[in-house]
């Protein structure tokens, strides 16, 4: 198998390099197409001046969604960039466990085993809220009147969606400390509520 391997990356080699030295406006040297380059790049996710987080996804992406129906259903270009967090996988590695991903627009998520558990608005704009109104700039009242199952927890407070008891929304800024300071969410997350996190 490996000589396999060998012999076609000799082949395709040798034939880009023939292809490029048929080209006369090409200059010397290894030829790049940007047509290839652009065909793993992301497709940007069109928006509207308003975008709701919820009650199942964001942005058209579902929890429980799997990343190579999502890729195929987007023309076969992924819907984010794979592992932003620096390591440095193969698009294989990361659909086992845990793999973090960026979403065009700014907003990240999560995937486990392959599938998006967790889909975060990571920008603090008041543009992007949950059906039930909450966004970058809500007090903590406001959250507790939408969400009675509110936790305020030491890193986040998280609320049970609203008739998906698989779901939860996460809410930046929100602490377990913050009963009477007067704070207000910073940001929001939906995630899975299953079990199958890539946190502590």
């Amino acid at each position: 198998m490996r000589i396999l391997q060998t012999v076609g990356a000799a082949f395709a080699a040798t034939l880009v390099a023939g292809l490029a030295a048929c080209d006369s406006d090409t200059a010397s040297g290894p030829a790049t197409s940007s047509a290839a380059a652009s065909s793993v790049a992301p497709t940007p996710i069109t928006t509207s001046g308003s975008e709701t987080l919820g009650p199942t996804g964001y942005l058209g992406i579902e929890i429980g969604a799997s990343w190579a129906a999502e890729t195929a259903r987007n023309s076969g270009k992924p819907i984010g960039e794979l592992g932003f967090d620096g390591a440095q996988h193969t698009e294989a590695e990361y659909m086992i466990s845990c793999a973090p991903f960026r979403l065009p627009n700014g907003g990240s998520g999560w995937l486990y085993d392959g599938r998006v558990i967790e889909l975060s608005a990571e920008n603090s704009s008041p543009a992007i809220h949950t059906p039930e109104g909450i966004r970058a700039g809500s007090t903590l009242d406001q959250v507790r009147t939408a969400y009675p199952t509110l936790h305020l927890g030491v890193n986040w407070s998280s609320a049970d969606v609203p008739g998906h008891p698989d779901l939860r929304y996460g809410f930046h800024g929100l602490y377990r400390t913050d009963a009477n300071t007067g704070e207000t969410v910073k940001s929001l997350l939906l995630y899975s509520g299953q079990g199958d996190g890539c946190h502590n």
